[in-house]
């Protein structure tokens, strides 16, 4: 939002505070200043000139040569314009001058063999307008060396503020004005511009002569809660006064009419947005305000047709729609060179409907972008009042005696109590109760009570954001300044003892990056579309946008989002891990959140190389599934997991992993890892393979904690025995491996599978798979047919189970 500096003083004293200082001022208010533009900056250099004589260039046809008289001396200057004469008052560049529209610094020159000190000057080179047919010709009454800037009252500086969502009240000069007055403990001024007092008397509130010229029926007060109108009879659309176009123009605002920009002076003077339609044009001289109803379309003020959902709210005559409410009006009411009596709209929308509106339109304008957030309720009748009474000044109309002001019911303001006690431990640190009084009241809070321990207040209707006693304690914090926070020499910070569950988390996170990986942090709301993702998406009612449509339940967006990120500047070769939540879905249907499950999870990725190429080695090796099993073997090895660690294999995968690696403690699955399928990392346009690991990080921090317990060295020979079968091709070596550890004796130590092949002499869907069986005693040495004993009845119990054949 633009901020004029000029149009700031018509309400605030301001004249000692440097723009500077204004600038910090309200950004460690709140009100960022993300931008700050002195307007007379890029007119320096620029006067007013008088065209004494005017000549054909002597050697070239579309030249002139002109005597320009600068207010100090007469120069020779060259132009090209065809519209330059003698007798006009013309802006003039002197020597040393930057052009705003191009950079160009003028000098001294010659032009066609001619001298020319100087240049005249089009609007657009002075980035007033896009208009260059011809050089800018001013008043007559210009006064020769007088600055441009002076002349055209841009003595000015804009300040360009980010507004917040939830401060609809600064969303205007006044309501910057009025944190300004609390600020700087200054009193706020009437504007000198729309003063009604001495026409709006208990007279004209009373009288019932407008209704003979206008009604207004609202059929949905929730969607418009109030409704003020009033009718200005006789005016003449013509040009802006040149105070009201100074100030529309300032802020980058373009002039209509006097009509049309009444409503926006008043919009960005006072934060509301007005409509004027032309009386004449509105069937039955009436205004319904209703919603659609149905699906329609409706042309709009920019000659759009658009297709209105049916729920938007509507400003509608006796038999059509006239205007989106709260958004834009129609070009079947407009105000045109024609039109003698308007109706001028001033009302309170309620901000959710308009909202939707807007955004089923995709059409924001500086009416729905108030609208939206809040405008003040209270002002309707106020705006209105100050827009009819520059209408009659401006466009020389009557305003019809009588105010339309409909309502539902009177504004509530909502009542808070602040205790002084309250406020200053909040703040740790002493605000008085007299200045507590004194910004609350700068504010437009409304003392009700004061007692000696605490103030009650109403909170203004221009402040929806404020209905607690805390909402009123950060506004004395914002405006007693920051800055005035006493500096505290020592504070004692409590310690915040670390848990198992913090420390286990901890401990992951060191194993990690001590491995070689790079954390990262990404956003919980992912794109509900992801393949192999999407079907157990958590869809969000009302997202912000598709790429935060629904919460996540998988790390792996986050992570091959930063993948992408990473490889498109050429950061090819990743391992990247992340911790953080994830939901999961607890039936088919949410109805509350009881069917969702919170977890924490640790992802990892891998992806490129995972050996480069060096001096000592010609071989590039890309990152396979070996290594991301290399990787789960040292973290369990890491914390002492591995004997209870059963590893089983699904080459078929799930729904985002293929070549899928689980590891079992028990029943509980804390580990799973595997290569992305091909559909999932196109999603992100990723080309090269990566493999993700997760660790079920609230399942296994449990175990990191375990205390490793330690033997002698065996003290007897070990015996090991290997075996081979042939498999059908479906049976996983982890089920394997697991069924000998779950039917062999105490003297079987470890299995470990040695060698996996396919051929076809084997069979097209079979496959063999490799063995190899350690035994031990500590307490004796075995003999062989024990040994063999235990070896024969594990490979009966294969062949029977798996209907294997044992190879050899």
């Amino acid at each position: 939002m633009k901020i004029s500096l000029k149009w700031l003083q018509d309400y605030i004293d301001l004249s000692d505070i440097s723009p500077a200082k204004l600038e910090n001022l309200l950004t460690m208010a709140g009100l960022e200043v993300e931008t700050m533009e002195d307007l007379s900056g890029k007119l320096q250099g620029f006067v007013v000139a008088h065209v004494q004589e005017h000549t054909k260039h002597p050697n070239a046809d579309k030249l002139s040569v002109c005597k320009i008289f600068d207010g100090t001396e007469v120069r020779q200057v060259v132009c090209g314009a065809p519209n330059v004469a003698a007798g006009q008052k013309v802006v003039l560049a002197l020597p040393g001058t930057i052009i705003p529209s191009n950079g160009m610094t003028i000098g001294k020159a010659k032009l066609r063999g001619v001298e020319s000190t100087g240049m005249l000057c089009s609007e657009r080179e002075l980035e007033l307008s896009e208009d260059h047919s011809g050089i800018m010709v001013l008043d007559e009454n210009a006064v020769p060396g007088t600055p441009i800037a002076d002349y055209m009252n841009r003595n000015d500086v804009i300040f360009e503020i980010g507004i917040t969502p939830n401060r609809p009240d600064a969303l205007s000069h006044y309501g910057v004005a009025r944190d300004l007055s609390a600020l700087l403990n200054r009193e706020l001024k009437l504007s000198p511009y729309g003063r009604f007092e001495q026409w709006f008397t208990k007279d004209f509130i009373e009288a019932s002569e407008v209704h003979n010229h206008a009604s207004v029926e609202v059929l949905d007060f929730a969607k418009c809660p109030r409704y003020s109108a009033l009718v200005v009879k006789g005016i003449t659309i013509k040009e802006s006064p040149a105070w009201l176009r100074n100030r529309l123009e300032s802020i980058g605002s373009r002039s209509i009419n006097n009509i049309v920009d009444i409503t926006n002076f008043i919009l960005h003077d006072i934060g509301q947005p007005l409509h004027a339609f032309d009386l004449d044009k509105l069937d039955g001289a009436k205004i319904i305000v209703k919603t659609m109803g149905t699906e329609g379309k409706f042309t709009t003020l920019d000659s759009k047709e658009r297709t209105m959902h049916k729920d938007a709210l509507m400003i509608c005559d006796a038999g059509r729609p006239v205007a989106v409410a709260g958004v834009m009006g129609g070009e079947n009411s407009e105000v045109s060179s024609e039109t003698k009596n308007v109706l001028i709209e001033s009302a309170y929308f309620n901000p959710g409907s308009i909202r939707k509106t807007a955004k089923s339109l995709t059409l924001s304008t500086d009416a729905s972008y108030r609208f939206e957030r809040g405008t003040d309720p209270g002002n309707t009748l106020f705006a209105a009042l100050r827009a009819a009474s520059l209408m009659a000044e401006a466009g020389e109309g009557i305003v019809v005696p009588g105010v339309i002001d409909v309502k539902e019911h009177d504004i509530e303001l909502i009542q808070v109590t602040v205790r002084f006690a309250r406020v200053n431990s909040i703040l740790g640190y002493e605000v008085s109760s007299a200045q507590v009084l004194d910004i609350v009241t700068k504010l437009g809070f409304i003392v009700q009570a004061k007692t000696e321990n605490d103030v009650t207040v109403l909170v203004p209707s221009f402040r929806p954001d404020i209905d607690r006693e805390i909402d009123v304690i950060e506004e004395i914090a914002r405006i007693f300044g920051y800055d005035n926070i006493p500096a505290i020499s020592s504070i004692q910070v409590p310690m915040i003892p670390i848990t198992d569950a913090t420390e286990g988390l901890d401990k992951l996170r060191t194993f990690f990056t001590g491995s070689g990986f790079y954390e990262i942090i990404s956003n919980s709301l992912v794109n509900k579309h992801i393949p192999g993702l999407e079907n157990s998406a958590i869809q969000l009612m009302n997202p912000q946008s598709s790429d935060m449509s629904a919460l996540r339940t998988s790390l792996v967006t986050g992570l091959l989002t930063a993948v992408q990120r990473n490889i498109s500047v050429g950061e090819r070769n990743l391992k990247l891990f992340e911790t953080g939540h994830v939901f999961r879905m607890l039936s088919d249907m949410i109805t509350d959140f009881s069917d969702i499950r919170e977890e924490e999870v640790l992802g990892a990725v891998f992806t490129g190389h995972a050996v480069e190429k060096e001096w000592y080695t010609k071989e590039i090796r890309n990152f396979d599934i070996y290594d991301v099993k290399a990787s789960i073997i040292n973290l369990l090895d890491k914390f002492h997991l591995s004997k209870e660690a059963v590893f089983v294999y699904t080459p078929e995968g799930n729904s985002y992993l293929d070549q899928q690696i689980s590891v079992q403690f028990g029943t509980e699955v804390l580990i799973t890892a595997g290569r992305l399928k091909r559909e999932v990392i196109k999603a992100f346009d990723i080309e090269q393979e990566v493999f993700y690991l997760e660790v079920g990080v609230e399942k296994i921090k449990e175990l990191l904690f375990r205390k490793p317990t330690f033997t002698e060295l065996v003290k007897f020979p070990k015996m090991y025995r290997d075996f081979a079968f042939v498999f059908d091709k479906m049976v996983n070596a982890g089920d394997v491996e697991l069924f000998i550890r779950q039917n062999s004796s105490q003297i079987l130590r470890d299995v470990r599978v040695f060698d996996i092949f396919e051929s076809e002499q084997l069979g097209a869907a079979k496959k063999s798979m490799a063995f190899s069986l350690e035994f031990f005693d500590e307490a004796r040495t075995l003999t062989d047919d024990e040994v063999e004993t235990v070896f024969s009845t594990l490979i009966n119990k294969i062949k029977d189970n798996f209907q294997a054949v044992l190879r050899g």
